[in-house]
């Protein structure tokens, strides 16, 4: 499919696009300088050290050294192929692509993501038609009118039914040409278990469309309509759908949760509908499965520093339980959670219709901090007997020892004694020696693969030297004629250093072009990181780099010819051919000085 798309169009859309905008619809930025910076959504941080520049059109992070361009960002951010990402911004700005029937084997070349996607779109017309004009929809429809749903809310939302039947959705979409084997693929149909063939995986079901940050439907999920169990069917995991990157409801909530600074995390499908019907659309539910650190990255990137996730969990044990697993996923994640505690016998579903959208805000006006909730469920749960007592300080040391910040450790040692009515000296004490290995950044950070050891490996001057080939480009002709990359140690920089060369003689460099032409992922990130290295560059400083270049190699060349002379003094032949090839590499930067 890339070779689809004419590469004067590739450079026409990654010209049009502003990379500030593109990122800022997934990370929270703020500008800082000539750039812009915001927390990593690829790794955890406390302090912002994603960088986004609007002169050179790319971004990088200096924790974990991924970087790139507008394109590679959305690849990267959304799981993209790099001609869906080029659709992708080519519809955001308006750009037509070249169209045209296509040959078969063209055909054969389009991407899997590309047809899942399609059969999902075409399921998504499927079930939405059977639910609101089909007359077998019929009691879905009243089902969803009981819930307080609107006919207005339910096509804004695309919610739909699937037949009783086992093979209606199967069969239609076989008729718009695609193959059983592909709609299996995702996730709609379910092999036989005895003989060939294929049948519905959802039927007599109400249908949840599950989008992503674009509104392409990922997956479905689907809740029975009667008493059969189980009670919801969730979509598998396919080549476009990750349950541990997708939050049903984030496409519609991630502006309003920026704009107030809160996310709200609920369970159900049911949940988060009910809280968008009544107006509180910064609410998005889990999928069928617990919270993960991916999910924490992708929230800390859209709500940044000072925004707020509230935990609104079921009020039965499950429920809690939920919460309480979530609050080290958070903070594993570097995110402190708070947690609304419903009253008994409400989910946010049942509370928000019965109670209405301003009691629900009043309510999540008193959420509960993570170690407060978990005291509160530890007494709630074991008494405030002595034996109880002594329950709750085991239950709840381990959690009071991870807590990095002393000072917020004795706070809650503090509190926790108040309550328990305990010697806080004591209680200190019986303490477990505090840990931070929960802690992400008490680790060292995951580098992006091969980037750190492309920048130790190369030695720092000639790192130098490219960064100033890429940011002050008057240099390069000096370069050129030295021939001064001949005498580079690091066989990376020197690559690049050469495509900087090749790119001068046809025109204007940058650091874009530069990445583009790079070979491996591994030195488009290197690019990334020179390029976005902020130094003073000018003429005076560029002079004196490159004379301690000089110099560093007129002294390894002094030395060669004395290890040389001493080699041959010692009749060591095969270190004096060994030296005699390295003293060959460095002539030529010997000649120019």
């Amino acid at each position: 499919m890339a070779s689809l798309i004419p590469e004067d169009k590739i450079q026409e859309i990654r010209t049009a696009a502003d990379i500030v905008q593109v990122v800022g619809d997934r990370v929270a930025l703020k500008k800082a300088g000539k750039n812009f910076v915001g927390l990593c959504p690829f790794h955890a941080e406390k302090t912002p050290s994603f960088t986004v520049s609007p002169d050179k059109q790319m971004y990088h992070c200096f924790g974990c050294g991924a970087g790139g361009n507008v394109i590679g960002f959305l690849m990267k951010a959304d799981g993209l192929t790099f001609p869906e990402a080029v659709k992708n911004l080519a519809q955001r700005l308006g750009i037509r692509l070249p169209t045209g029937r296509l040959t078969p084997a063209q055909k054969r070349r389009i991407s899997e993501r590309e047809q899942l996607l399609a059969i999902n779109a075409q399921a998504e017309r499927f079930f939405h038609h059977q639910l609101v004009e089909a007359k077998a929809g019929g009691p879905a429809l009243a089902y969803l009118v009981r819930r307080g749903m609107t006919r207005k809310f339910i096509a804004e939302y695309q919610l739909g039914y699937a037949l009783d039947a086992w093979d209606r959705l199967l069969g239609y979409l076989k008729r718009r040409g695609f193959p059983p084997q592909m709609i299996a693929k995702t996730g709609l149909a379910v092999p036989r278990k005895q003989g060939d063939g294929f049948y519905d995986r959802f039927r007599h079901r109400v249908i949840f469309p599950i989008r992503d940050l674009n509104g392409q439907v990922l997956a479905f999920g689907g809740r029975v309509l009667g008493d059969d169990l189980p009670k919801y069917i969730n979509g598998p995991e396919t080549a476009v759908y990750h349950k541990s990157r997708t939050l049903y409801g984030m496409d519609r909530a991630r502006s309003v949760c920026r704009q107030e600074g809160r996310l709200y995390i609920v369970e159900g499908y049911f949940d988060a509908l009910s809280l968008h019907l009544n107006g509180i659309v910064n609410a998005v539910a889990t999928l069928g499965t617990s919270l993960t650190s991916d999910h924490v990255q992708m929230i800390r990137g859209y709500m940044g520093e000072g925004g707020q996730v509230v935990l609104v969990y079921d009020s039965d044990a499950a429920g809690l339980n939920a919460a309480r697993r979530s609050i080290q996923v958070f903070k594993d994640g570097l995110l402190e959670p708070r947690i609304l505690v419903l009253p008994a016998g409400h989910d946010p579903d049942s509370y928000v219709m019965e109670a209405g959208a301003d009691r629900f805000q009043e309510a999540a006006g008193k959420t509960l901090a993570a170690m407060d909730f978990l005291l509160e469920q530890a007494i709630a749960q074991h008494g405030m007997t002595t034996t109880g007592k002594m329950r709750i300080v085991k239950e709840l040391s381990e959690p009071l020892a991870a807590l990095e910040d002393s000072l917020t450790r004795a706070f809650h040692v503090q509190k926790l004694a108040e309550r328990l009515g305990i010697d806080e000296a004591a209680l200190m004490r019986g303490l477990p020696a505090t840990r931070q290995t929960s802690s992400v950044e008490s680790a060292p950070i995951k580098r992006e693969t091969d980037t750190a050891g492309i920048l130790s490996s190369g030695r720092r001057i000639e790192r130098q030297i490219i960064s100033m080939m890429l940011q002050y480009p008057q240099m390069i002709a000096v370069v050129r004629s030295e021939n001064l990359l001949d005498q580079f140690e690091s066989p990376q920089l020197k690559a690049l250093g050469a495509t900087i060369l090749e790119l001068e003689l046809k025109g204007t460099v940058s650091a874009v072009d530069v990445m583009e032409r790079s070979e491996t992922p591994a030195l488009k990130r290197l690019v990334a990181a020179l390029a976005m290295v902020e130094e003073h560059w000018d003429q005076a400083g560029c002079e004196r780099l490159l004379t301690q270049f000089r110099l560093g190699k007129r002294k390894r060349h002094d030395s060669l010819i004395e290890k040389i002379r001493a080699a041959e003094a010692a009749g060591d032949m095969e270190l004096l051919q060994r030296l005699l090839r390295e003293k060959q590499r460095t002539r030529s930067i010997s000649r120019a000085t």
